[in-house]
């Protein structure tokens, strides 16, 4: 199996329209001059919640190790990182925490989120140069069921969009985020969601990208400069080793076009790694990820939702079944 995996790291490819090089949705990051370069510059993971951004704040970290790179010890939680830093506001403790990595010779690497409590932090990034990259999450019923099961409403309307219930007997769940931390093997709740409320939740998700982009642009981010994965390419080698349809793939002898999933999250993580100013070794990467290669089934929305039923019918009222379709984005929140 590594023997696939690193013939796939190390293989040519096209950079046609929906090949596997290309970041689906946004840009591919520029190639750094140096395998590891602007040690003091903060590397800054932009991720919105249930995006999946503390494991991979996790994984990343552990790659940039594996190139080279010093990464500070640090909390995977903003608050944890400026914790009992001096300074009277977020943004000045930042600054003495990248003044403190600094003088290690260490780079710091961190994710914050695009609220307006995060701004002073923001700024500062901006103003030192940060790398930033942006997480986002392609499955936007994905995203929608992962905030109701954490009864969490980012669009701040009032508008309960659904609430988490007890999967077997529908019983109003209030667990909400701590359901994260249930033991292993315990059932984890579900969610019912308001279909007269679907469209609108659904409309909110699909222009998240933008928000969050246009966020980071007020502290100086270039948005058409930002580069940016998505969950559902980064984790698609621990759900399956199988080929799906591409466009742009070669061609097999039947005349069937195929794209390895791992190919996906290779490229997707190299992407990671060049986005945060280092040359990526694939072969790395592969020998990396092999460990947690291929040990979930694939993931539909649809099995943590109570009112499947319900909500499958609006589903094809607005022509948007395909969120129902298996992927594998998991449950990363």
């Amino acid at each position: 199996m590594l023997a696939v995996l690193q013939a796939l790291a190390l293989a040519p490819r096209s950079r046609g329209a929906g090949s596997s090089n290309t970041l689906l949705p946004g840009r591919e990051a520029t190639p750094p001059e140096h395998p590891v370069g602007d040690p003091e510059i903060p590397r800054v993971l932009g991720a919105n919640k249930c995006s999946g951004s503390t494991w991979i704040q996790h994984t990343a970290r552990e790659l940039l190790g594996l190139h080279g790179m010093k990464v500070a010890q640090a909390g995977f939680e903003l608050k944890d990182v400026l914790r009992g830093k001096a300074g009277q506001s977020p943004g000045a403790k930042l600054k003495t925490v990248m003044r403190d990595v600094s003088r290690s010779n260490q780079t710091l690497v961190l994710k914050v989120g695009p609220h307006h409590n995060n701004a002073g932090v923001r700024d500062v990034l901006g103003h030192n140069g940060a790398r930033l990259l942006v997480i986002t999450r392609r499955n936007v019923l994905d995203l929608l069921v992962c905030n109701v099961k954490d009864c969490f409403d980012p669009s701040k309307t009032g508008n309960e969009w659904g609430y988490p219930v007890n999967a077997t007997t529908g019983e109003r769940d209030s667990l909400c985020f701590e359901a994260r931390h249930l033991p292993s093997g315990s059932q984890q709740p579900k969610v019912v969601l308001h279909t007269n409320n679907l469209s609108a939740s659904l409309d909110f998700y699909d222009s998240q990208l933008n928000r969050t982009l246009s966020w980071w642009a007020h502290g100086g981010f270039v948005s058409d400069e930002v580069p940016h994965v998505t969950l559902e390419d980064l984790s698609a080698y621990e759900y399956n080793m199988t080929d799906i349809l591409g466009d742009d793939a070669p061609a097999d002898s039947s005349g069937s076009r195929y794209l390895s999933v791992s190919d996906v999250s290779l490229t997707a993580w190299a992407n990671v790694l060049l986005a945060f100013g280092v040359e990526p070794n694939r072969t790395t990467i592969a020998a990396y990820l092999l460990p947690s290669a291929a040990r979930i089934p694939p993931h539909s929305a649809g099995d943590e939702i109570y009112n499947l039923e319900d909500v499958s019918r609006m589903l094809t009222k607005l022509n948007r079944t395909d969120l129902l379709t298996a992927t594998h984005s998991g449950v990363k929140g």
